[in-house]
Parts: structure tokens; C-alpha cells; sequence
């Protein structure tokens, strides 16, 4: 797992560095009103995200299975793939007939031509369909506990994909060009993933394998049935419950503020992009545990991922709730924008922080096909957030939007946390939350708070940025030492030093 954890962190460090780089080049050479477009052909795809039906995260949970063998899995894919084909061609048609709607009658633009954004559009509907596959095709990756391979691919598609994508919007300023790079990389990436894959599940020829015909077999449909319609729930409200807020402002606003507050997202997903790996390493763990009866060690690993989720969630939150403006300054070198969005930041970080504490109890609830309280909590907050985005958005524009997705995430956490602490690990729920949440937050955020008042940051921003970055390592060490106990300490130290060992042979 240690191993799985390392390689997900180097996938989701490239995603954090990647933001960092290319981002302000995106600006640069197309404008912001161009990237706030981009941002919002990014709200569309994961509104339609909910056409995913709950299959990727289906075909995982049955890969990671120790109940499949090849026979099996090879069915099970060719089966889901065959539903996955149809998502993706009902996706595509669905952006591409909807762009002149869009274009025309929902979004508020000053400078870029109609139809500049719906020849765009059009182009993005294929890229979106194939970032579906991508999807599916990752998740399966994952589930065969294939995470250091699947993180080298991703780090790649995003060097050709994001990266060198710079290089044509260098000479030619379009947007249309940008998406068009961006559809033959990801083209690419996807076959490349599919053939890794069929490698691992099939065992017969991959020529034969990668062309042989769609097929979908009733009996596996049966069989996954509840598990994967519970997922389509869950992924229906969740894409409304993250989504709701980009779509409000890109209807009541401009596109340009879609774009800044984006900017202030793009940078608290740090947080996510820091949790990430501990969830995509403990779900097929957790599904190897649970359909093994295992249940002791499945409620060990919960206490050690939580507390260490913990300390790297809150060390980062602490950094952007206190060095905000400074980052974004650092990103972007635009003060007047990076004011812009700094007034977003601390709502926007905080939701994204405390949301990403439901990503471990879901892979607990996931992993036992459990999908009852994630839909009937999404209904509740659709309810809630509704009204609340709509109304607010309208009245204090973007910061609305900030504080109602802050609040319900907050509300949404604790809820959840209990309902599956009582249902599968029954640990004690006033120390849960005062040894995850209350007690790991104050550790970090009061030793960055006091550096802050009394170490003023260089006006030089690359120097400023690595004194962030020590800042932020020092703290989380001091987070680790205080909220993780000897015994934890121990395990991790050993596991680390058997690597080492077994590395040097």
C-alpha cells in the first residue's frame, strides 16, 4: 500500500504543478475571458458526469474482488465497456447538439465570437466522451492495483495534454486550436489505457482481445445491478452538488468571474489533490478486507488513513487559509487578479477540506456495495443547496456561491462520518471527531499562524513560494508527530525501512 500511496502522491504532485504552470500561460495567451470558457467546458463534464451510471467505479470494486478470477474480469469488463461505448456516443451528441444553446443563450461574453465557442463546444463533446473512457478505464487500473502504472500514464497525458498544448496556443492565439490538441492527446491516452487493461485481464491474444466485438451479458448485469444503480444515484447528486455552483455563476455572471473563482478552485483542490492518493490506495484494501470478513483489519487501516489524511488536509488548508493571497500571487503574478479570487478562497478551501473526510468512509461504504446514505444525503443537500445557490449567487454573487457549498460540506461530513462510523466501524463518535477533525486542525493551524505574524515572506515570489513550502513541511511533520501514536509511528517506520531493505536488493 505504502508503495500505491507514494506513486499517487507523484500523480497528484504533477496535477498540482501542472495547475501551477500552465494555468497562467493559459491566460496569458488566450485571455481570461478564453480560459473562463475552458473552465466552464469543465462544469459540463462533470455535470455529465452522472452518465458515468456508476459503472467505473463498479468495474473497480469488482476488479479489486477476491471472488473474480481472469475469466471473470475479462467478462465483467468487455460487458461494462459495451454499456460505456453507448454513454460516451449519447455524451458526445448531447454537448455536441446542445453548443449553439449554450453559446447562444447561456453563457455572457464580451470578446469571443458565437461561434468561436460553439465550434469549440462541438470539439470538446468528443473530448469529454473520450475522458469518460479515460475514467472508466482508470478506475479499473485502480482496482487491479495497478496505481504505479496508471500514475506514470497520467503524468504523461498531462505533460502532452495540458503542457505541450502551450506550444500552438504560442503562435495562434485560438481557443479552437486548444481543444483540438487536446482531443487527439486524450485520443491517444485512451487507447493506450485500454490495452493496458487487457493485458492484465485477458488471457488470450490482445490483437483478438483489443477487436473483439461488444458484448453485453445479462447474468453480469444481474449481478452488479443494485451496486451500480445505487452509483448513477450517487453520481447524479454529487455532479449537481459540485457543479451547482460553477453553473449559477456562469448563468447570473459574467464568464470572466466564472473564471476567477475557478482560479480560487483550482488551487484550494490542492487539498483534494493531497487526499487523493490515500483514497485511491485503501479502496481496493478495503474491498480485499470486507469480502474477506476481515473486519479488524479494515478498521485499522480506517484509523490510520484518517489520521493521516488528517495531517496532510489540514497542513494544507492552514497554508492557503493564511498564505492565500500569497499563493495565488505567486501562481498567477497578477495582483489585481489574484484579489479577485483570494475573496473566494477561504470558503472554497474549507468545503474542499472538509469534503474530502467523506473520500475514506465512502471507500468503506463503497467497498460493501452500501450506497443508501450518500443518496439520501446528496437529496437532502440538493435541497438545501438549490434554493441556496440560486438565491445567494444572485444577492452576493460569487462569494454566495463560495459560503453555500463551505456550509453544506461542512453539514454533509459530519452526517455521513456518523453514519458509517455506526454501521461498519464502530469506533467511539465524539473521539473520532475530536481525533480527525477538531484536534489535528488547531495543531496545524496555530504553529503557521504564529509563523505568519512574526516572519514576514519575501517580495520575491519564487523565494516566497519555497518558504511556503518549508513552512508547510515543518508543520505537517509536527502534525504527523503529535496526532499519529508510537505504534502507527513504528508500523509506517518499518514499512518504509522493508522497502528500503528489499529496494537495495
Amino acid at each position: 500500500m505504502l508503495k500505491n500511496i507514494i506513486a499517487n502522491f507523484g500523480g497528484s504532485f504533477w496535477s498540482v504543478l501542472s495547475n501551477f504552470l500552465f494555468i497562467p500561460l493559459y491566460i496569458k495567451y488566450l485571455g481570461i475571458e478564453n480560459y473562463s470558457i475552458i473552465s466552464f467546458t469543465l462544469v459540463i463534464a462533470g455535470i455529465l458526469s452522472i452518465m458515468d451510471a456508476g459503472l467505473t467505479t463498479t468495474l473497480s470494486r469488482e476488479f479489486a474482488s477476491s471472488e473474480n478470477d481472469y475469466s471473470a474480469r475479462y467478462n465483467i469488463f468487455k460487458t461494462l465497456e459495451s454499456c460505456y461505448f453507448i454513454i460516451a456516443a449519447i455524451t458526445i451528441a448531447v454537448v455536441f447538439l446542445s453548443s449553439s444553446f449554450i453559446a447562444e443563450k447561456w453563457l455572457i461574453t464580451e470578446n469571443t465570437p458565437k461561434y468561436e465557442i460553439i465550434l469549440s463546444l462541438k470539439i470538446i463533446a468528443f473530448e469529454i466522451g473520450l475522458r469518460f473512457l479515460v475514467g472508466f478505464y482508470s478506475g479499473g487500473l485502480i482496482g487491479l492495483n495497478q496505481q504505479i502504472a496508471l500514475n506514470k500514464y497520467t503524468i504523461f497525458w498531462g505533460v502532452f495534454r495540458n503542457g505541450l498544448a502551450v506550444i500552438p496556443i504560442y503562435f495562434y492565439h485560438s481557443l479552437i486550436l486548444f481543444f483540438t490538441w487536446q482531443l487527439f492527446i486524450t485520443a491517444i491516452y485512451t487507447i493506450i489505457l485500454r490495452l493496458k487493461i487487457l493485458r492484465h485481464i485477458s488471457i488470450q491474444n490482445l490483437y483478438y482481445a483489443f477487436f473483439d466485438k461488444l458484448q453485453i451479458r445479462k447474468p453480469i448485469l444481474k449481478k452488479i445491478y443494485v451496486f451500480a444503480s445505487g452509483m448513477l444515484l450517487i453520481s447524479i447528486v454529487s455532479a449537481l452538488n459540485t457543479q451547482l455552483d460553477k453553473l449559477c455563476l456562469s448563468k447570473f455572471l459574467s464568464i470572466e468571474v466564472l473564471g476567477v473563482y475557478t482560479l480560487s478552485f483550482t488551487i484550494a483542490r490542492m487539498i483534494y489533490v493531497i487526499s487523493n492518493p490515500f483514497m485511491q490506495a485503501s479502496f481496493p484494501l478495503f474491498t480485499s478486507f470486507y469480502t474477506g470478513g476481515k473486519i479488524k483489519e479494515a478498521q485499522k487501516l480506517y484509523n490510520q488513513m484518517m489520521k493521516i489524511q488528517g495531517a496532510f488536509v489540514y497542513t494544507a488548508l492552514s497554508i492557503i487559509l493564511i498564505y492565500g493571497y500569497d499563493l495565488l500571487y505567486i501562481w498567477n503574478g497578477d495582483k489585481n487578479l489574484s484579489q479577485d479570487a483570494a475573496q473566494y478562497f477561504p470558503y472554497i478551501a474549507v468545503g474542499i477540506a472538509i469534503s474530502v473526510f467523506q473520500e475514506i468512509p465512502y471507500n468503506i461504504a463503497r467497498s460493501n456495495a452500501y450506497t443508501l446514505a450518500n443518496n439520501t444525503l446528496g437529496m437532502i443537500s440538493l435541497i438545501l443547496t438549490l434554493p441556496g445557490y440560486y438565491i445567494l449567487t444572485q444577492i452576493y454573487g460569487a462569494k454566495g456561491a463560495a459560503f453555500t457549498f463551505s456550509v453544506t460540506q461542512l453539514l454533509l461530513t459530519i452526517i455521513y462520518i456518523y453514519i458509517i462510523n455506526k454501521r461498519y466501524i464502530h469506533f467511539d463518535i465524539l473521539k473520532t471527531y475530536i481525533n480527525y477533525f477538531i484536534k489535528p486542525l488547531f495543531i496545524s493551524i496555530i504553529p503557521i499562524f504564529c509563523i505568519s505574524k512574526i516572519y514576514l515572506l519575501s517580495d520575491n515570489r519564487i523565494i516566497s513560494f519555497i518558504e511556503i513550502c518549508i513552512i508547510a513541511t515543518i508543520n505537517l511533520c509536527i502534525v504527523l508527530l503529535l496526532t499519529i501514536n508510537k505504534q502507527n509511528r513504528k508500523f509506517y517506520l518499518g514499512l518504509l525501512l522493508n522497502r528500503i531493505k528489499n529496494g537495495n536488493k
